[in-house]
């Protein structure tokens, strides 16, 4: 597995938002965590990026321990975390933005042709507008600047929470593909979303929060299978779940 949790819960002061949640995640895999809001899906990846500190259980990365890791060791280690609201620095220009995911893995100026190259295969719109303030591109534009800047850290793993949050439909599906990409450079991928229709057709694996315990563990087609987790996750109704369903 490149990624386990083992009987996790966490929280916020003494709020408890996750309780005894596992899951597993294969090498080379897209996964899904699904969930409605309040779930416990975020928390979830802030413990596996090491910003949040688990109260109980632990996190195995490549099988070696990683509970309660500092968030830049973690990075260094091989794990990426886009955020929720893409977290982009907008008064920082595009090539800035994407030079700090060269310094989280330590890296220079000299490796930033090096690493235009590679964005440009992905996302070409920010080679073209190098110049131009993260602040100023459309949601989507940012989302895929927070992705390439995760990319720049070359992980093993990336975790994306809430890919799809207000962009348009047209644009999550360029960025879905761009993921399929990324999955086929060999990088694992955990993906966080609250609308099953979006990533069902493309993960391997999911999992379903529902305050903040795990309600189903599975590949992607038995949780297609299982209409009343879907329904009762609030995850798809029946045009969505068809959907997800057809070709």
């Amino acid at each position: 597995m490149m990624l386990s949790v083992e009987r996790v819960s966490a929280g916020y002061g003494r709020s408890s938002v996750l309780r005894d949640v596992s899951i597993d995640v294969p090498e080379g895999s897209i996964a899904t965590l699904l969930g409605p809001n309040g779930a416990g899906k975020t928390t979830l990846l802030r413990v596996i990026a090491g910003s949040v500190k688990p109260r109980s259980g632990r996190v195995l990365f490549e099988d070696e321990e990683i509970t309660g890791t500092a968030p830049e060791k973690s990075v260094r280690l091989g794990i990426a975390h886009v955020p929720e609201g893409r977290g982009v620095f907008p008064g920082m220009t595009v090539r800035e933005n994407l030079m700090m995911g060269l310094f989280a893995k330590r890296e220079g100026r000299r490796a930033m042709g090096e690493a235009m190259a590679s964005v440009a295969d992905l996302f070409p719109v920010l080679v073209d507008r190098p110049n131009q303030l993260a602040g100023t591109l459309s949601g989507g534009e940012q989302q895929m600047l927070a992705i390439a800047r995760g990319l720049l850290t070359k992980p093993r793993l990336l975790m994306i929470d809430e890919l799809s949050l207000g962009l348009a439909p047209i644009v999550v599906q360029r960025l879905l593909a761009a993921l399929k990409e990324i999955q086929a450079s060999g990088v694992t991928i955990l993906l966080v979303e609250q609308f099953a229709r979006l990533v069902l057709g493309m993960a391997d694996v999911a999992f379903v929060l529902e305050h903040g315990s795990l309600a189903f563990a599975g590949t992607s087609q038995q949780l297609i299978d299982n209409p009343s987790v879907l329904h009762g996750a609030y995850l798809a109704g029946r045009k969505a779940l068809q959907e997800v369903t057809t070709p």
